[in-house]
């Protein structure tokens, strides 16, 4: 009786794997240039297996975990790469206040990058989706193309949103989130409100 060699499926092997890590990079814009924290790490780790990452000191080995787990700063840290937990995507893992702050249904699938020069930030956002088309004028969705809005830190959120409506603007009540509201001017242009701490935070990490 001759013995059969049993070779599991490709998709079998991978739904071992509970986190899977691949070609990750992680770079910090400072005003010194970029800083080149990772570069192309790979690895998986199985259901109930224990890893350990080793390295010497500014290796990376905190900046990895941390990228893995969405904890880098937004405004400083760019993340490229793929990494996978339970079979979903963690890196482009859509935050529920975003989709209620930019006006759009899930999934969001962007990522952000910013460019800053002294306390003027300009925000670049990176949507999987594609844009609405081009027509005649309309309300703009917040993944389009182009420069869709401002963002403004005020010292006081509600009074600012009081004085819009005062002059003609129009408060997007479905927007608010406690830390951030959207705001259109007599004229349409969408005006984001944040509040002074996150100007502090930009500030401090520059």
């Amino acid at each position: 009786m001759e013995a059969e060699l049993l070779v599991p499926s490709q998709r079998a092997v991978a739904s071992t794997h509970l986190l899977e890590v691949e070609d990750l990079h992680v770079h910090f814009e400072t005003q010194r240039g970029v800083v080149r924290a990772v570069e192309g790490l790979s690895f998986s780790v199985k259901r109930g297996e224990t890893v350990a990452i080793v390295g010497e000191s500014g290796s990376g080995k905190s900046v990895s975990a941390l990228a893995i787990m969405r904890l880098l700063p937004r405004l400083t840290a760019s993340t490229r790469g793929r990494v996978t937990f339970d079979g979903k995507s963690l890196l482009d893992l859509d935050d529920e206040p975003s989709n209620r702050l930019l006006r759009l249904d899930a999934p969001l699938g962007f990522r952000a990058c910013y460019l800053r020069q002294g306390t003027f930030v300009l925000e670049l956002l990176h949507f999987a989706g594609a844009g609405a088309a081009p027509g005649p004028y309309r309300a703009r969705t917040m993944n389009e193309v182009g420069l869709t809005h401002i963002s403004l830190s005020v010292d006081d959120i509600p009074a600012t949103c009081a004085l819009v409506e005062q002059h003609g603007g129009e408060v997007l009540t479905d927007t608010d989130i406690g830390g951030g509201i959207f705001v259109r001017d007599p004229d349409g242009q969408l005006v984001e409100l944040l509040p002074m701490a996150y100007a502090e935070r930009v500030a401090a990490e520059a």
